[in-house]
């Protein structure tokens, strides 16, 4: 059987390398019109994408649409439901249905009590980590017979004295070890240390130091030089610290305190703070020095030639930045920075249809994600969907 060629592009649509990442940005496009999410529907994970998508609201007909495609499940994870839809899907005959709807509906939609007195654990393991329970709720799940049930319940980040004690002397270890997160009260101590499911974590809990965090409070000081990265980022952050002692942590080999120093230090020249920023490398925190120090505009402008992409990203914070250099940074070498403009809504039209068809997946799913997508890109983009579909034929 000879290879099934994929059709055509429509006019005005690039050849697209990817075309599902193309569609899952269009699950992501805020300007997505109804008549279009419904046509994505089929689509492997683009209903729960949709339905996941911050401020999507569905109508009742597109939430119709979806129980049609049996995406029951899927509609479930949507945080802004019609109430009719959302009734509905809270007494679902599925319990991965209504497990859903336990973790996301607050106690205004009054179906806490229905969750908890629910015949399936799953449904009740999922209510239990919701921050808004009741007392009766959380006492409900406190005493319920199923183990998993209760060592959920022990997961949570807050939990009243009683109730805590309840779960450090529950019969099972699991939900034991689970409460020793919160603390243990002293009278409980002896008995937890004896216990072998509890012993680790009341262990750990003895050796915090809360001496330790009221001295650095104090008197940052002595924390300032500290061997310890924590004590000297701590320090950092102190509002006791003296401004010389700060201005010096700008040359901390850790770049995290040379960030947060940058981040409080006034008056930092800007030879310091790019030197900062050139050096910070890889961080398992999002911002980044530039965060904190406004690059003049010219700066940015040299920045877009600079030989790090990440540098070259800079250029993008320039809120003059000439349409030129947009469309250079557009045709970049690396994918950060194209997937950085189509992710920009100066971006023009040409260049984001442009990026559709990109041979990296994070850029296409980026433009496709753009508001400034035009709507008939958005249909063009279905219907040559729709059009591989018919010529791959039925599975």
């Amino acid at each position: 059987m000879d290879p099934i060629e994929p059709p055509e592009p429509p006019p005005g649509l690039p050849e697209l390398a990817h075309p599902a990442a193309v569609l899952t940005g269009l699950t992501r496009n805020e300007a997505l019109p109804e008549e279009l999410a419904v046509r994505l529907l089929p689509h492997d994970l683009a209903p729960l994408r949709l339905a996941l998508r911050e401020g999507f609201a569905p109508s009742p007909a597109l939430c119709e649409e979806y129980l049609a495609h049996g995406e029951s499940q899927a509609l479930a994870h949507n945080a802004a439901l019609p109430p009719e839809i959302a009734a509905r899907l809270a007494a679902d005959p599925d319990p991965e249905v209504r497990a859903v709807r336990a973790k996301l509906e607050s106690a205004g939609a009054g179906r806490h009590a229905l969750f908890a007195a629910d015949p399936e654990a799953q449904v009740r393991i999922a209510l239990a980590g919701r921050p808004d329970l009741s007392a009766e709720s959380l006492a409900a799940l406190a005493t319920d017979t199923d183990a998993g049930v209760r060592a959920a319940l022990a997961r949570r980040p807050e939990l009243p004295e009683d109730l805590l004690r309840r779960l450090l002397t529950d019969t099972e270890p699991e939900v034991r070890a689970r409460a020793c997160g919160h603390g243990a009260p002293p009278d409980l101590h002896a008995a937890l240390l004896a216990d072998p499911a509890t012993r680790k974590e009341v262990v750990r809990s003895l050796e915090l130091d809360p001496d330790t965090a009221s001295a650095l409070a104090a008197d940052p000081v002595p924390y300032a030089a500290s061997p310890h990265t924590g004590l000297r980022r701590a320090a950092a952050r102190s509002e006791r610290l003296p401004a010389e002692l700060l201005r010096g942590m700008l040359e901390d080999e850790d770049p995290t305190v040379r960030m947060i120093a940058l981040e409080r230090t006034p008056d930092v020249d800007p030879a310091t703070a790019e030197d900062i920023e050139r050096r910070h490398g890889r961080s398992k925190f999002l911002d980044r020095p530039a965060d904190y120090f406004p690059f003049a505009p010219e700066t940015l402008r040299r920045f877009a030639a600079d030989p790090a992409p990440r540098m070259r990203l800079l250029a993008l914070r320039d809120p003059d930045v000439p349409a030129a250099l947009l469309e250079r940074l557009a045709a970049d070498e690396d994918h950060t920075v194209r997937r950085a403009v189509a992710e920009d809504s100066r971006t023009a039209t040409g260049t984001l249809l442009r990026l559709l068809g990109d041979g990296s997946e994070s850029v296409a799913m980026s433009a496709a994600a753009s508001p400034g997508l035009p709507v008939e890109a958005m249909r063009a983009v279905l219907d040559l969907a729709a059009r591989d579909a018919a010529g791959r034929g039925p599975a």
